[in-house]
């Protein structure tokens, strides 16, 4: 399902994310440009002050993930953001998690979690109802998006008008390649065959705004 991170950020070392469906590789990303050089002092102050990763609540996909955090996330991370797992159904708030979280996290990363439209409007509502609002959490709260195009450009872009939809806003969007190139985003390439398209995702910011619905 690819995962959604959702991370309450302030000031350096003041963050709270959660993080779903992709059980800790992407923390091990999020940190992965500062621990190259072995600067972990600098990654520990990036993470978060409390990380929960999330995918669907089912014991064998959370023991999962639990495995991949244990495995991808190095010990002093673990030790500074304390991520725990946690289970959540995009769209689905009637949990104590879903109720006791509202509004809390001012940072939501969300990789890989596009190719299935059915889900756009509930992924989007869970990012509306988790993401803070709160002027401290840095101007309000922020979703960072990235998604290839292996299933498809259409199903991508949908997405985000679903997104606009309930009350998010597209901030930043462009599109970037595996060597890190970047180019402007476009709903259609004409002329792109798979082997192109597959080179390609899209890296967006969303904030907070008008509620749509």
């Amino acid at each position: 399902m690819g995962f959604v991170g959702w991370c309450r950020v302030g000031t350096c070392g003041d963050c709270k994310l959660l993080g779903g469906g992709g059980g800790g590789e992407f923390f091990k990303i999020y940190v992965s440009g500062v621990m190259k050089d072995g600067a972990q002092r600098k990654a520990e102050r990036m993470c978060g002050e409390k990380v929960v990763i999330s995918d669907y609540p089912a014991p064998e996909l959370l023991a999962n993930v639990a495995k991949n955090v244990e495995t991808n996330v190095p010990e002093a991370v673990r030790l500074r953001s304390r991520p725990t797992v946690q289970g959540h159904e995009w769209g689905e708030f009637a949990t104590s998690f879903a109720t006791t979280q509202k509004g809390y996290f001012s940072r939501i990363l969300a990789a890989d979690c596009l190719w299935m439209p059915q889900q756009h409007r509930n992924l989007a509502r869970s990012m509306v109802h988790f993401l803070s609002t709160a002027k401290e959490a840095q101007d309000g709260g922020r979703v960072f998006v990235v998604a290839g195009f292996h299933t498809g450009r259409a199903k991508v872009a949908g997405f985000f008008e679903t997104a606009e939809e309930e009350g998010l806003v597209v901030e930043r969007i462009e599109e970037m390649d595996v060597e890190g190139r970047r180019r402007e985003w476009r709903q259609v390439r004409e002329g792109e065959d798979l082997g192109e398209r597959k080179r390609w995702v899209v890296v967006a910011v969303l904030r907070g705004g008008r509620v749509g619905r």
